[in-house]
């Protein structure tokens, strides 16, 4: 996958270079502003309350600033389906925590304080379900242009107004339709494959 600049909203090679100086205030503030929210996105997208996913995405920043040191930028593979892996680990280590702290009070409610209104057999589903959906999210991120992932991620993943995404990507309300279309249909297709049992889909691309 090609990567446009910053200004896109894609990686920027300088950023992730910049932000190897801790002294460099001016590039993790910057870094933080592009990314922090993406994070916090991602966050509330695993079903994290509002309160809790600011608390999980100052963790997945503070644990960024030690990655970064070292972090070694491949131009050929997307920094972004890398920091999803990231929160969703982090999410995923939230999810115990609570859990664990939930059972050692001996509180007979404690699905509650993971997922306010389902059931035991419903929270494993669901979690199933929304690991496949992030799997597949992000296969398809790292497969798509990016300026049709871009539509996509307007229209479909933070629910804006058609026209609203054509004027923030400066094309035809039209071409969004069309460009989030074909990121819609190889998301489908992705998860398709991820149904199916890892012995017998093999991983090769749909």
């Amino acid at each position: 996958m090609i990567m446009s600049n910053l200004a896109g909203d894609r990686t920027s090679a300088t950023l992730l270079q910049r932000v190897k100086d801790m002294n460099d205030q001016e590039a993790w503030q910057r870094f933080v502003d592009v990314y922090g929210p993406k994070v916090l996105g991602w966050c509330r997208h695993h079903g994290i309350r509002p309160d809790s996913a600011e608390d999980v995405t100052q963790n997945v920043l503070v644990k960024l600033i030690a990655i970064m040191r070292t972090f070694a930028y491949d131009p050929s593979r997307s920094f972004r389906g890398y920091l999803h892996k990231v929160t969703h680990n982090a999410c995923s280590e939230y999810r115990k925590s609570r859990r664990e702290a939930a059972l050692a009070s001996g509180d007979g409610k404690w699905l509650a304080l993971i997922d306010d209104e389902a059931t035991a057999d419903d929270f494993i589903g669901n979690l199933v379900e929304e690991e496949l959906h992030h799997e597949a999210l992000e296969r398809t991120m790292q497969e798509a242009h990016p300026r049709d992932w871009e539509a996509f991620d307007l229209k479909v993943l933070k629910g804006n107004a058609a026209e609203a995404s054509a004027n923030a990507m400066g094309i035809q309300v039209s071409s969004v339709y069309v460009m989030a279309g074909r990121v819609r249909k190889m998301y489908e297709r992705w998860k398709k494959v991820l149904e199916q049992p890892a012995d017998e889909r093999g991983e090769v691309s749909p």
